[in-house]
């Protein structure tokens, strides 16, 4: 293992850590807001990839920017739905329960998230270190995988663009 997967497997930790601390609605909206920040951030990061200068990094940063508004927004929305939520979760077990599943799904949004970044790091190789990581991992294969969830909500072009792993 090399340093990128411990940096990986921090990341999964702590979102795991996330859902349990946020507990099951908050991770289930985290989920939905990574389908549609991926939706979006797919459609429109060539556009703010342009405006940023085009080269590779330009790319990567279009889309880690847009991916994130996207998701924060989508994120505040089942924030306030978790508020209210809190205020009937004094039934007995239920909180509990709610940061069982939401460690669980917490996880399972670590992994989804990673996995599109590491599927758009993959395509567009912005640095030296970066490239030889990506070779060298025992996680980043694997999240990439997971990745292919999610290349029906990408652009064409985009999955057509040669990949190093």
């Amino acid at each position: 293992m090399n340093p990128l997967d411990y940096i990986l497997l921090g990341i999964m930790l702590l979102f795991l850590l996330w859902g349990a601390k946020k507990g099951f609605l908050q991770a289930v909206g985290s989920i939905i807001g990574l389908v549609v920040a991926t939706i979006v951030a797919g459609q429109f990061y060539e556009w703010l990839a342009n405006f940023l200068g085009g080269s590779n990094l330009s790319v990567f940063i279009a889309f880690i920017i847009l991916f994130s508004i996207v998701l924060k927004v989508v994120g505040l929305v089942f924030w306030g739905m978790g508020k209210v939520f809190q205020l009937i979760s004094i039934v007995p077990f239920l909180q509990t329960f709610d940061r069982m599943f939401g460690a669980v799904l917490g996880l399972v949004s670590g992994i989804l998230s990673l996995a599109v970044i590491v599927y758009f790091v993959n395509k567009f190789p912005f640095n030296d270190w970066v490239i030889d990581q990506l070779k060298d991992s025992v996680v980043a294969p694997v999240l990439l995988m997971v990745s292919y969830i999610f290349l029906p909500l990408l652009p064409e072009a985009l999955k057509k663009v040669k990949s190093i792993i």
